[in-house]
């Protein structure tokens, strides 16, 4: 037998991974997937001229004993310098993924179609010669004209093509013609196989940026976008629908409250509640303080300008060399508030602070409703008082501000009233009994009140602007007979929706003995006081004894050392 001599015995053939049948195998073998999972294995090195690539393969080959002038072999040991598989050889990769060198293949003649491409440098000439060397072997060739030219699955008549537009754009017309004849519960059952049975939500990246305004400037929530794999449909995890179907812990972690186009921080919200501001105010703080946040933004930009022109100047002692290199003198300019391709500033209206807080009331409502339930009682005390009303401006026409506690002495309801009537506070009243109707909570027995506790007297409306003379607030015989006379107006606002005893406060009550006195600086006022105290109250001795250790155990001997104390309290 005659042995065949070789003349490049070093030369090496690429040998394609097939399957049983003989077809090439497109999935990636045990070392290509190794290297596609695990990134700290990938060559991270900046890419290679082509030349030097070149010369190489060459070497290589030469080392070998292979064929430097057969061209394929030598562009077999190319090196890649782009993707995954960066820093392995051509031949390599044709032999451990086949579907990855069909997937730019086609990649590439999308783009030739296009007559663009994506890659640039040394890049884009190593992936030309890539190209190039999997087009010369046949079996490529004809994987690529295989799946070209594979037969696409054709409708058999008109009735098994596919809808393509509504809700039923999957469904074909025999399928749509079915679902209106069958009966209903065929249908049902139909329409049922429609929907998603076991839903596969997963994660496909980011979606969009929401800018958030709060009450110290304004950030940023980017939230993922979500595709369920069962019925293919997406959406974004900051959609308030999809925000809705979380529980209540996972709710209210989220920061801001979020609408389809707009977002707010709740912050905002908190401090429109805290301050008890108006939307329209609240609006134009906020504002303001976005426009002082783009304000210091602009200064410090024109501050950092002037500091490199300074540095040119050799201001610090040595000039830099930045303005060489620049081509432009003037700098760029910082843009307006609301440029789109700058700042890009927001503003908020008080439109929509009003549609968030009443969106935001009516969804925390419940939790409200509950919270509030602390601040019921079964004994009220009511108190008008002008110490608050006096820091109000005097054209808004309030003259008292109105208190309602409970026997807790948390305040129940705090209003400010522009009448002394007590017909001005029937609307508060009515907003409390409501208030314990919705709560399912026994109302008030007893209210202590301040006035009209026994018979009602009559005070006219006042007029527009009557509270600004001081001839108004005199008491006189004629005003007396006609608070007394005729038909009575003022009765206790609190009979109206409660049926509770209405009695006078102890307090008051004394009140009304201590100012018919002719004067408070008499020797004997502060003797009478104490005398009328201690006619009215009784000392509870328990309390006492308790009031008695808490001044012992805090060292206070005697309790009032500059006053005689009263008799009774010892």
């Amino acid at each position: 037998m005659e042995k065949k001599f070789s003349f490049f015995p070093g030369k090496i053939s690429v040998v394609f991974r097939k399957g049983p049948r003989g077809y090439l195998r497109q999935d990636p073998s045990d070392a290509a997937k190794l290297l596609k999972d695990n990134s700290s294995l990938q060559d991270k090195s900046a890419p290679l001229k082509e030349d030097t690539v070149k010369q190489n393969a060459l070497t290589v080959i030469r080392q070998r004993g292979g064929d430097v002038s057969d061209r394929t072999e030598v562009l077999g040991e190319y090196i890649l310098q782009f993707g995954k598989y960066k820093g392995k050889s051509f031949r390599w990769l044709l032999e451990n993924y086949v579907g990855y060198t069909v997937y730019l293949l086609k990649h590439r003649e999308k783009e030739e179609a296009a007559g663009v491409c994506t890659t640039e440098g040394h890049k884009k000439a190593s992936l030309l010669s890539f190209v190039d060397y999997a087009r010369s072997f046949e079996e490529i060739i004809s994987l690529l004209r295989f799946q070209s030219e594979k037969p696409t699955s054709q409708a058999a008549s008109e009735d098994n093509q596919l809808v393509g537009f509504g809700t039923r754009a999957k469904s074909t017309w025999q399928e749509l013609g079915l679902m209106l004849v069958v009966p209903h519960q065929q249908r049902d059952q139909q329409l049922k196989h429609l929907r998603p049975q076991t839903p596969d939500v997963v994660s496909t990246g980011v979606g969009r940026p929401r800018v958030i305004v709060g009450t110290n400037g304004q950030y940023y929530i980017f939230s993922s976008r979500l595709r369920c794999r069962t019925c293919q449909r997406v959406w974004f995890a900051d959609s308030p629908r999809w925000l809705d179907k979380l529980p209540k812990r996972f709710a209210n972690m989220v920061p801001a409250f979020l609408t389809y186009k707009k977002a707010i921080c709740k912050s905002v919200l908190h401090e429109l509640r805290r301050t008890g501001k108006s939307p329209t105010d609240m609006a134009k703080q906020v504002n303001e303080l976005m426009h002082l946040k783009y304000e210091q933004a602009h200064l410090s930009y024109l501050h950092s300008i002037q500091n490199i022109w300074d540095a040119e100047a050799g201001a610090y002692g040595q000039k830099t060399l930045s303005h060489l290199v620049r081509k432009d003198v003037m700098p760029q300019s910082f843009g307006s508030y609301d440029d789109a391709d700058g700042w890009c500033g927001v503003s908020v209206s008080a439109h929509y602070l009003t549609d968030c807080l009443i969106d935001e009331y009516q969804r925390q409502q419940s939790a409200i409703t509950l919270l509030m339930q602390g601040t019921f009682g079964q004994v009220l005390r009511s108190d008008h008082t002008r110490k608050v009303a006096r820091k109000v401006t005097l054209s808004s026409g309030t003259m008292s501000s109105y208190a309602v506690m409970n026997e807790n002495w948390m305040i129940s309801s705090w209003v400010m009233v522009q009448s002394e009537a007590e017909k001005s506070l029937e609307p508060m009243y009515q907003g409390l009994a409501k208030r314990y109707s919705d709560a399912g909570v026994e109302k008030a027995n007893y209210h202590w009140v301040d006035r009209d506790c026994c018979a009602a007297f009559r005070i006219p409306d006042l007029h527009h602007g009557e509270h600004l003379n001081w001839d108004a607030w005199k008491t006189t015989d004629s005003i007396i007979a006609e608070a007394t006379a005729g038909t009575l107006e003022n009765t206790c606002a609190s009979r109206t929706q409660y049926n509770a005893n209405i009695v006078l406060d102890l307090f008051h009550c004394m009140r009304r003995f201590t100012r018919e006195c002719t004067s408070e600086h008499h020797p004997l006022f502060s003797t009478f006081c104490q005398l009328l105290s201690a006619a009215f109250s009784v000392v509870d001795q328990g309390d006492l004894q308790k009031l008695k250790d808490a001044y012992q155990f805090c060292g206070i001997q005697p309790p009032t050392p500059n006053k005689t104390a009263h008799p009774r309290a010892l």
